[in-house]
């Protein structure tokens, strides 16, 4: 029963939602919140984190635990490779929200203005974004090794390895099915919206 009245709710929420959701986006927000700027400037760390630390627990376990020479190669390869690509998009965005916030401050607009605006690459070059991504992951790896996988023991990796296994997943498919809602379905800003909203179609039509 209970589970009904939720998805009950739920699915009110997403037929209502459509209809005011221009209206509550007007009302909360403040392009000029240092709050809000800091959140959508370093907003994609967390994941990030999250993520470099699954791929550190998955290796170190398949490490300690398979023989198999070529499937831990390939796991380490696979895995690494992913994790630095999307280790480089939250240091390359992150660099354009800060360029961004900078450069609105200096012109005296809101500072969260368009802060998800233009090619992250002016920011920031691509090999310098990759270093300092590669330099991340060495550095949280380090920590997470030195200070807390090698004091595992067999429970406890059996444990944090199944976590970090169900996290990659997670955010390997939440990460790529948001990215690709947005370039194939697009978003609503309501700072970009004029005349009062004549050019704006809800997601329902």
């Amino acid at each position: 029963k209970l589970s009904l009245i939720t998805i009950g709710i739920l699915i009110s929420i997403l037929l209502i939602s459509p209809l005011i959701d221009q209206q509550i986006s007007n009302y909360f927000m403040n392009q000029d919140s240092i709050f809000g700027t800091l959140f959508q400037n370093y907003g994609l760390f967390p994941p990030t984190l999250i993520l470099i630390i699954s791929t550190v627990i998955l290796n170190y376990y398949i490490f300690t635990t398979f023989q198999n020479k070529l499937a831990k190669i390939l796991t380490l390869l696979i895995s690494f490779i992913f994790t630095l690509i999307k280790t480089n998009e939250f240091v390359s965005e992150t660099a354009q929200y800060m360029l961004s916030t900078s450069e609105n401050i200096k012109n005296h607009k809101p500072m969260g203005m368009a802060n998800n605006e233009g090619n992250a690459g002016n920011a920031l070059s691509l090999g310098m974004s990759f270093f300092i991504s590669l330099i991340i992951i060495i550095i949280i790896t380090f920590i997470c090794y030195q200070f807390w996988l090698k004091h595992t023991n067999n429970q406890e990796l059996d444990h944090l390895f199944k976590v970090s296994l169900i996290s990659f997943m997670i955010l390997c498919i939440g990460l790529e099915l948001v990215d690709s809602l947005k370039h194939l379905w697009g978003r609503f800003r309501p700072y970009e919206i004029t005349d009062k909203a004549g050019h704006f179609t809800h997601w329902l039509t």
